[in-house]
């Protein structure tokens, strides 16, 4: 089963999106607005009037959670071979932004064993029972696509996981700008299952919610499909779909040119970026190596400490306790948690003298205004730029 080319897969992403338009739209009028893109595509269940290829969810704050459309199964033919598409939308979280919050870990059992932030969890556990009604009126699939933008893509990462271990021979993922979706413990053993080269994870670097949510959860090992858009500033416009992720992609008629992975590289390589790019007020390169940085150093400081994420603790808590720890540990990590914390407050514009005596209130305080500038700009970029 080959890939779908980028500009198929990019103007399915975008399109699912109609569902959801004033008025509603007719299922003729959806499948034909799909196929402008040249998918070749039929809504599962179209042939005989009925509908089962479209798909609903519920999503929102956990008392007011709200039923909505949020995507679709396709079907296409081709040299005898029928391929399975599952495209989900993101959202303007005009009903409530509560995966966008820091004050909370929101960790769950996900799909396949995985650890998944819990919000995504919850939407994707709503959207099942229609996909699995889907998946019985096609029978037996052998190739599945899974696609999505934004949060559609973390949907997209969990439906690619629940497929796979389901014994769906060939799954092919493709994301959009899609926040972190799984934990560090399980972006690994995720990819391995899916292949690294069955997967298409596009992002621009001035989009802010791939950068979100932060440690520990992570994007997948391996699979960096970065539009190359310079070191420009956070942008929420950045987000669009059908502004910049489908326009750049048509344009180009490919995939991005992968890049190495970055995972490999220490806090220290990190913190060299940032402070390089710090000199421009909330720079996106900035911001993007900060969040690499706090990754590869709390990575290193869990791994000699073997510290637990449980109890009441909240995530910016957390953070904070574990970057302390990191300071009390003396010369192997104090330096580089005092040179972090200097940078982030760079970042924000503050000017503090951060030593290796910082108070643990401080350190907090840093990290919980650093984690709330990159939600509110991911706020503006999911309620404007979709």
């Amino acid at each position: 089963m080959p890939l779908l080319s980028a500009p198929v897969a990019s103007h399915l992403a975008d399109t699912v999106y109609l569902r959801n338009q004033p008025g509603g739209i007719s299922i003729a009028e959806l499948e034909r607005q799909m196929n402008l893109g040249g998918a070749g595509v039929s809504i599962v269940g179209r042939s005989d009037g009925g509908a089962a290829g479209l798909l609903s969810g519920k999503s929102g704050p956990a008392l007011f959670r709200e039923t909505s459309a949020f995507g679709v199964m396709l079907q296409r033919e081709g040299a005898g071979v029928k391929d399975h598409i599952l495209v989900f939308r993101g959202t303007r979280f005009d009903s409530g932004r509560d995966w966008l919050s820091n004050a909370t870990m929101g960790l769950s059992p996900g799909p396949a064993g995985l650890v998944s932030h819990m919000g995504f969890t919850k939407v994707y556990e709503s959207i099942l029972p229609d996909v699995e009604e889907a998946m019985k009126k096609v029978g037996r699939v052998t190739s599945l696509h899974v696609l999505g933008h934004s949060l559609g893509g973390a949907l997209a990462t969990l439906f690619a996981a629940h497929y796979k271990a389901a014994g769906v021979p060939d799954v092919r993922l493709y994301t959009f700008g899609a926040p972190r979706t799984v934990t560090t413990l399980s972006n690994a053993a995720l990819t391995t299952k899916l292949g690294a080269d069955n997967i298409r994870r596009v992002y621009s670097r001035c989009d802010p919610v791939p950068m979100i949510p932060i440690f520990p959860f992570a994007h997948l090992n391996d699979c960096d499909d970065r539009l190359i858009d310079g070191f420009s500033i956070i942008n929420g416009g950045a987000h669009s779909m059908v502004d910049n992720y489908k326009a750049r992609l048509t344009e180009a008629g490919h995939w991005p040119t992968r890049v190495s992975n970055w995972e490999m590289f220490t806090a220290d390589y990190w913190l060299d970026i940032a402070e390089t790019a710090r000199t421009k007020p909330f720079s996106a390169l900035c911001a993007w190596a900060l969040n690499n940085a706090i990754s590869a150093l709390i990575n290193a400081i869990v791994g000699v400490g073997q510290l637990a994420f449980m109890g009441p603790l909240t995530l910016v808590d957390r953070l904070a306790a574990l970057l302390q720890y990191g300071l009390d540990l003396g010369q192997r990590f104090g330096e580089t948690v005092a040179r972090l914390l200097r940078t982030i407050a760079s970042f924000l514009g503050l000017a503090l003298t951060i030593g290796a005596d910082i108070g643990k209130a401080v350190i907090r305080y840093l990290i919980d205004r650093f984690l709330g500038a990159l939600a509110n700009m991911a706020s503006l970029a999911l309620t404007r730029f979709l």
